[in-house]
C-alpha cells in the first residue's frame, strides 16, 4: 500500500522507534508507524472489500 500512498501524497509513512527499558537493565528498540487520522483512514479504506 505504501507505493500507492507515495503516489497520492508524495511521501512515505513515518517509521519511528521507541526505546523500552528492560527489567534486566538493557533496552529494546521497537519500531512503529506514527500515522495521522488521514493515513489511518486511507489504510482502513484499502482493507475494505467491495460488495459482490
Amino acid at each position: 500500500m505504501e507505493p500507492a500512498w507515495v503516489k497520492v501524497q508524495g511521501l512515505k509513512f513515518q517509521l519511528l522507534q521507541k526505546i523500552y527499558n528492560l527489567p534486566n537493565g538493557g533496552t529494546k528498540l521497537t519500531p512503529y508507524y506514527a500515522l495521522t487520522k488521514t493515513e489511518c483512514l486511507y489504510i482502513a479504506k484499502k482493507f475494505n472489500k467491495p460488495d459482490s
